[in-house]
C-alpha cells in the first residue's frame, strides 16, 4: 500500500456533503461480474430490467457500478439483506416479475459473462462513517487484503486511528465491509462516493496534517504490517439500473 494513493482516496471523502444518517444493513450481496466486452450494454440492460423488479420487493437500495479507472467490463451489484435466512426464500426479483420471464433474463445474463463470482459480506458500522447523501455518480473503492490472523487488530487500528481522523478532517461518507462467505475473510472493502475526478485533486499530506507527523508514521507502520495488497478502483454508478430510497 502506498501512502499516496491512500491519502488521495481518503482525503478526497472531505468533499462529500453531510446527509441525513439510515441504518445499515447488516450484510450485502455483492456481485462482480467480468462481462464479454461485446455484451456489456446487453448485460446492462438485463440488470436495468433486474433492479426494476427488485424495487417492488421493499428493499432499501440496488446498486449496479460499472469499472471506471480499472476493467471497464467489471460490473458489480451490491444489495442488502438483513439476514441469512433471505437466502432461503424465493428471490427477491420475483415480486416484480413472473418466474418465466425471470427464467429468460437469467439466461441472457449468463450468456454475456466470462465469470462472476459472489459474496456475502459483513458491513462494519463501527468502523464506518455511514450517512446518507443522494446517490453519487461514482465511487470510490479500496479493496484490502490483510495478514490472516490480524483481522481484529487491522479493524481496530481503523477505529482507534483512522476514523478520529477523518471525523476531523469532516469526512461524511465512508464505509467498510469485510467478506463473509465466497471469498476470504481477511479481505475487506472501504468505499466512499465521488461525484467529479476532481475530488481527487487533494493535499497529498492532508491525512498527515490532521493525524500530526509522528501519529502519522506511527500509524503507518502498524498498518503496513497488517496489510497484504491493496487495490484501488474508480467505478460509475449505472444510475438507469440503480435506486436506492429516500
Amino acid at each position: 500500500m502506498t501512502r499516496k494513493l491512500l491519502l488521495t482516496a481518503l482525503g478526497a471523502a472531505v468533499l462529500t456533503p453531510a446527509a441525513i444518517a439510515q441504518p445499515t444493513p447488516p450484510l450485502l450481496i455483492v456481485a462482480r461480474v467480468q462481462v464479454k466486452s461485446e455484451r456489456v450494454n446487453e448485460y446492462l440492460e438485463v440488470q436495468k430490467k433486474f433492479t426494476e423488479a427488485y424495487k417492488k420487493s421493499g428493499a432499501g437500495f440496488r446498486y449496479v457500478l460499472r469499472g471506471s479507472s480499472g476493467n471497464p467490463n467489471e460490473v458489480v451489484t451490491i444489495a442488502p439483506m438483513n439476514s441469512y435466512a433471505d437466502m432461503d426464500g424465493e428471490s427477491p426479483v420475483l415480486k416484480g416479475m413472473t418466474a418465466a420471464e425471470y427464467a429468460s433474463l437469467v439466461a441472457r445474463r449468463n450468456q454475456c459473462t466470462n465469470s462472476v463470482r459472489t459474496t456475502v459480506e459483513r458491513t462494519l458500522p463501527d468502523i464506518s462513517l455511514p450517512n446518507n447523501m443522494p446517490m453519487p455518480k461514482m465511487v470510490r473503492e479500496i479493496r484490502t487484503r490483510v495478514r490472516p490472523g490480524m483481522q481484529n487488530q487491522y479493524m481496530a487500528l481503523i477505529k482507534s486511528d483512522l476514523l478520529p481522523t477523518l471525523k476531523k478532517l469532516d469526512v461524511k461518507v465512508y464505509r467498510v465491509r469485510q467478506v463473509q462467505w465466497g471469498g476470504s475473510r481477511v479481505e475487506f472493502t472501504s468505499a466512499s462516493p465521488m461525484e467529479k475526478w476532481s475530488e481527487l485533486d487533494v493535499p497529498a499530506n492532508r491525512l498527515e496534517t490532521a493525524m500530526g507527523k509522528d501519529a502519522y508514521a506511527k500509524y503507518f507502520e502498524k498498518l503496513n504490517a497488517m496489510v497484504v495488497s491493496s487495490e484501488y478502483t474508480i467505478f460509475t454508478v449505472v444510475a438507469d439500473s440503480s435506486y436506492r430510497n429516500p
